[in-house]
């Protein structure tokens, strides 16, 4: 054996014992020393440790295992996790954000039960006058006025408090003028308030008055009758 060979053997021999004590030393004061790829992925330290005590650190993820009489010993480098602390205090409420967009419109509902019937409306007042050819035969009530003019083609008739401006107002030839088998009626309203007339004509073909038409002047309806 030459002098080189001693050195070398010497050498390992030295190395073994200070990387078994330098491991020993770490592990007993709490401190990980990463050697290679130790700790492992998991955190844990693998190490291998025999009858007489020693121990010494390995690579097990690199396939690095116990040589015959060692036991492996796998260290945990964390410790348990502690205790949950208790809960902080509450943050101040953040500014109000935008408002969203409006949603679409939902779906149209069921429709609703039939209402009840409303109590019956009161009765418009209603008005009527039959002329004769040359005279007033019947009214609904006493005419405040009444001119009948048949002898010329028209009649006169007014109403108190009526406004037949605000009334459907008919008038229609209550029998057939011979003398003028095509005549046509017509009216026209006057006067102002409650002193409005109602001017009712008959008119021939030729567009002149139909003298002694007998005509029914209708503005409402009632169920008094006036006979002079």
């Amino acid at each position: 054996m030459d002098i080189n060979e001693t050195r070398t053997r010497r050498h390992r021999g030295s190395s073994m014992t200070l990387v078994t004590l330098a491991a020993a030393g770490l592990l007993a004061a709490g401190v990980v020393s990463a050697v290679a790829d130790v700790p492992g992925a998991d955190g844990s330290i693998s190490t291998c440790y025999d009858h007489k005590g020693s121990l010494r650190v390995i690579d097990a993820e690199a396939g690095v295992g116990c040589d015959d009489g060692e036991t492996a010993l796998s260290l945990a480098q964390r410790g348990p996790q502690g205790e949950q602390g208790p809960a902080g205090e509450s943050g101040p409420a953040g500014e109000q954000g935008p408002a969203g967009e409006t949603g679409p419109a939902g779906p149209e509902g069921p429709r609703g039960p039939q209402g009840e019937r409303g109590p019956a409306g009161s009765q418009a007042p209603v008005y009527w006058a039959k002329f004769g050819p040359n005279e007033l035969i019947a009214a609904s009530e006493r005419p405040a006025s009444v001119y009948a003019y048949g002898k010329y083609g028209y009649n006169y008739v007014r109403f108190e408090g009526w406004d037949p401006d605000l009334c459907a107002v008919t008038v229609t030839a209550s029998t057939r003028n011979y003398n003028y088998p095509d005549v046509t009626t017509a009216y026209m309203t006057y006067g102002s308030g409650d002193t409005k007339w109602v001017l009712a004509y008959a008119k021939n073909a030729a567009g002149g008055f139909a003298a002694n038409t007998p005509m029914d002047i209708v503005v409402t309806c009632s169920e008094t009758t006036y006979r002079p």
